[in-house]
């Protein structure tokens, strides 16, 4: 069961083409079991499910939150290998501390913070209202508008509980491509070539 989403997490493929989604589109996905993997295929989930994972897509939101995520058997429990874990949301008029039932997943992996230097946690944090938590004052700064480009993923380790501090189980995981709005235009970061 894991060993099939750890793959998908690792995905280093980077599309040719995405599909715009929004951050309503993907809280609006369906909500799936957390043993969804453990399914027969002819399950209508378990299709539903790999039709969903199959779509690559342009995600565009505020980025409420960026932070090193924490050890997972994915990364293989290492302490140095760890994902940038974000959360976007589809306003920057509300506090993003707010409303974390409606915030959207979307993860770097190693593999891509490897192959693109400029995309470590840190340089992200210029972006997000949050950095490494939700214990900053009051004052910070409104969420910058991003994109995030990758693939989809549904996290079942987050099936039950995804309403508490996230909107949905599924997430945009790998991230393959990251815009950032400036001056009214889009500016890639980094970049995978």
């Amino acid at each position: 069961m894991y060993a099939e989403a750890y793959k998908q997490k690792n995905r280093t493929k980077v599309p040719c083409t995405y599909v715009p989604i929004t951050v309503d589109d993907m809280l609006a996905l369906e909500a799936l079991p957390h043993a969804v993997r453990a399914l027969p295929d002819n399950d209508p989930q378990a299709q539903y499910l790999k039709s969903e994972e199959s779509k690559t897509v342009m995600l565009e939101g505020f980025l409420a939150l960026a932070k090193d995520g924490g050890q997972e058997g994915v990364n293989c429990n290492f302490t140095t290998r760890l994902d940038t874990h974000m959360e976007l949301v589809d306003t920057d008029s509300q506090d993003p501390k707010t409303n974390r039932n409606k915030h959207v997943i979307a993860e770097i992996t190693p593999w891509f913070h490897e192959a693109v230097s400029s995309w470590s946690t840190h340089a992200f944090d210029q972006f997000a209202s949050y950095v490494a938590d939700y214990t900053a004052p009051a004052e910070k700064n409104p969420p910058t508008k991003i994109r995030v480009y990758g693939y989809l993923f549904f996290d079942e380790a987050h099936a039950t509980g995804a309403t508490s501090w996230r909107g949905t189980a599924w997430e945009v995981h790998p991230i393959t491509k990251v815009e950032v709005l400036e001056n009214g235009s889009w500016k890639e970061i980094g970049g995978v070539h």
